[in-house]
């Protein structure tokens, strides 16, 4: 489980996040939801431990050891947390199965080249996931629903166990968010993984996550189940305009804005 306790952030004396506490277990897909400025992926970086908060820590608790992300190694961490960033910047002249070794690499030692049984798990990452067609494609030749997959392939062969994802279907058509949320919810059931989410659209949390967390002004607005949370009036004060609940297929409630 990780556990995030009293977390505050600050940038050039400007604060993002105001005294946040989290609680983070297996199995679980968690969604962040809050307008653009929020803190939503300022808060999945502390997570990650990429950000250092000014206060409040945030720790892994397993079986046998609890790790401060903010004070352990970077590889130490990986092994337990794995990220997709929102954004894909920048030239990847690699193989799709190459990108997806490259999940391996908390588990080498320094200089250590990736060895037979790092292949053979990033194969099956991709075979798990269903793109093993693509392992010897360009990565910056195949689609952007494609590239979400492959790293989603990454961090599975990665190991970890918990996997954070910032606005995964930003940039992605209809399809290809349910594809790729879908998958997502898969991994976490299957695997026991908890899947931590900033996400934009309200009606994919809606359909997707277990837990929500409302995040406003750098502030917890509000957070707990879906069906509890997501209300007219969390929305409402969330997105500050006029909110209408109707029905959806899977049997939670659409958000529209109220005319």
């Amino acid at each position: 489980m990780i556990v995030g306790t009293n977390i505050t952030f600050s940038y050039q004396n400007h604060p993002i996040l105001s005294g946040i506490n989290v609680t983070i277990e297996p199995g679980k897909i968690y969604g962040f939801l809050g307008r653009n400025g929020s803190g939503k992926t300022t808060m999945l970086r502390v997570i990650n431990g990429l950000l250092k908060p000014q206060h409040g820590d945030v720790k892994i608790h397993t079986d046998t050891k609890t790790l401060d992300v903010h004070k352990e190694s970077r590889a130490l961490i990986a092994k337990e947390i794995g990220f997709v960033p929102q954004e894909h910047r920048g030239v990847f002249p690699y193989r799709v199965l190459e990108m997806v070794v490259m999940g391996r690499n908390p588990h080498l030692g320094y200089f250590e080249r990736p060895k037979d049984e790092d292949y053979q798990e990033a194969i099956k990452a991709l075979q798990d996931i269903g793109i093993q067609h693509l392992w010897d494609k360009s990565f910056m030749e195949i689609s952007g629903g494609e590239r979400q997959m492959v790293l989603i392939a990454r961090v599975i062969a990665q190991g970890a166990k918990y996997l954070i994802l910032d606005e995964p279907t930003s940039h992605l058509d209809f399809k290809n968010q349910h594809q790729i949320l879908q998958l997502v919810k898969n991994i976490s059931r299957e695997r026991q993984v908890a899947a931590i989410m900033a996400m934009h659209d309200p009606n994919l949390a809606v359909c997707f996550a277990d837990h929500i967390l409302m995040l406003k002004h750098g502030r917890l607005m509000a957070e707990g189940a879906v069906d509890h949370v997501m209300t007219e009036v969390n929305l409402k004060q969330l997105y500050d305009m006029n909110i209408d609940l109707s029905g959806l297929p899977c049997g939670r409630k659409y958000v529209l804005p109220a005319i």
